[in-house]
């Protein structure tokens, strides 16, 4: 397995918990930690391919928001 297989894999996984999607508790969380887990997970997926990448980044950073949006309500 090349690191690009194993990089898919371990995103597929990580994904299904949706605090490595940037959906969290945005009344008790922590932005800046939600920041770190978002670089971390850029990462795994800049191995998988750039476009990857962008597309995590995307999905994550809306997710953010809905959550942040959801603490002001």
């Amino acid at each position: 397995m090349n690191k690009k297989e194993a990089a898919k894999i371990i995103l597929k996984e990580l994904e299904k918990i949706s605090l490595f999607t940037g959906k969290y508790d945005a009344v008790n969380g922590n932005e800046s930690y939600m920041h770190g887990i978002s670089a971390v997970m850029e990462c795994i997926a800049g191995f998988v391919s750039a476009e990857t990448e962008d597309v995590f980044h995307d999905k994550f950073v809306s997710n953010m928001i809905e959550s942040e949006e959801k603490r002001e309500d």
